[in-house]
């Protein structure tokens, strides 16, 4: 895989693991004062295997979401999901994710193509008792395989704090409610030896509502070879056009 490519595969992985322009309106005050807000229904709404989310994006390409599995996870009410997402004509990425309700978001393994992130065991990531106006920070690592060959180590980073709670209007609906999050997610791949390291850091704005999820997102990324911008992406904009969650239409 040439360096264009894998940078590419870099950008997939953190589009679809969940942007400058709000699509919104002035977001209501959030406080660290405020109650914290169970985000579980806004940010891992119920799945079922087929369950599929359509997205447009302001490139003109769409994004494509499919749940692959659904699982058992650490008890009764925990569980697992398992979820490739299409960019347009970019290879499809996976990712697994663990879900304890109430309470935590955990990042499983990635991949895109013949890149791939293995996580081992599930590493800490979104917290679903989150506080407005209160920002999260968490690293997980992993080990960097192209090929099915190990060339690095790699590293995801990401702060996050809920922003407010607003009404939004997008070019496919509008939204009466919605849990407005904003987020810095960078993620960095380090070569065994002597390879070039490669590193994408990612603005990101999230809308979510109950019961469907994600229903539209911001996004602006930078691209780095060996700590020199190699590339960016000043704005990609996508607004949810159609989902099912647990078998039904959400949307």
């Amino acid at each position: 895989m040439r360096r264009g490519s894998i940078l590419e595969a870099a950008a997939a992985l953190l589009v679809a693991a969940g942007v400058a322009t709000p699509l919104g309106v002035a977001p209501g005050a959030a406080s660290a004062a405020d109650p914290k807000v169970d985000l579980t229904s806004c940010l891992a709404p119920s799945a079922l295997v087929g369950d599929t989310r359509v997205f447009d994006t302001s490139q003109g390409i769409t994004l494509t979401e499919r749940v692959l599995a659904v699982d058992g996870w650490r008890g009764r009410d925990g569980w697992s999901a398992t979820v490739e997402a299409r960019l347009g004509s970019h290879a499809p990425t996976v990712r697994e994710t663990f879900v304890k309700p109430g309470r935590r978001l955990l990042l499983g393994d990635l991949s895109v193509g013949s890149l791939e992130v293995q996580m081992g065991e599930p590493e800490g990531w979104l917290p679903l008792d989150a506080r407005p106006g209160h920002s999260y920070q968490a690293r997980v690592r992993g080990k960097a395989l192209l090929g099915g060959e190990k060339i690095g180590r790699a590293v995801v980073e990401h702060a996050w704090e809920i922003v407010g709670f607003e009404p939004l209007t997008t070019p496919t609906g509008s939204y009466s409610d919605t849990v407005h999050i904003a987020a810095e997610r960078n993620f960095e791949l380090k070569p065994k030896s002597n390879g070039t390291a490669f590193r994408q850091e990612s603005d990101v704005e999230l809308w979510c509502v109950d019961g469907i999820g994600v229903v539209a997102a911001s996004y602006a990324f930078r691209f780095y070879e060996d700590g020199q911008m190699v590339g960016e992406v000043a704005n990609l904009d996508s607004w949810l056009v159609s989902a099912t969650v647990g078998g039904a239409r959400a949307f």
